[in-house]
């Protein structure tokens, strides 16, 4: 039988129930689903939409300063 951590959920605040194996899991509450991080034993949930943001402000950073780059180009012409 696992051993289960029982964790508030970072987005709603309703239980979880963490199982040692497990590396992402999904509230039931609110469907928000979490990053398991464990370190130094210490356990940490991270949202996954808090990852995607991180990822699209990687990506749309360089996007939009090539847009601008390319607009002051055509602007010169």
């Amino acid at each position: 039988m696992p051993n289960f951590i029982s964790w508030p959920c970072p987005s709603c605040g309703a239980a979880l129930d963490v199982a040692e194996e497990v590396s992402r899991v999904t509230c039931g509450a609110c469907g928000n689903e979490h990053d398991v991080k464990r370190a130094g034993g210490k356990v940490t949930l991270i949202t996954m939409r808090e990852i995607t943001q991180k990822i699209h402000e990687g990506f749309d950073k360089p996007v939009s300063e090539a847009a601008l780059a390319k607009l002051k180009l055509n602007k010169k012409d």
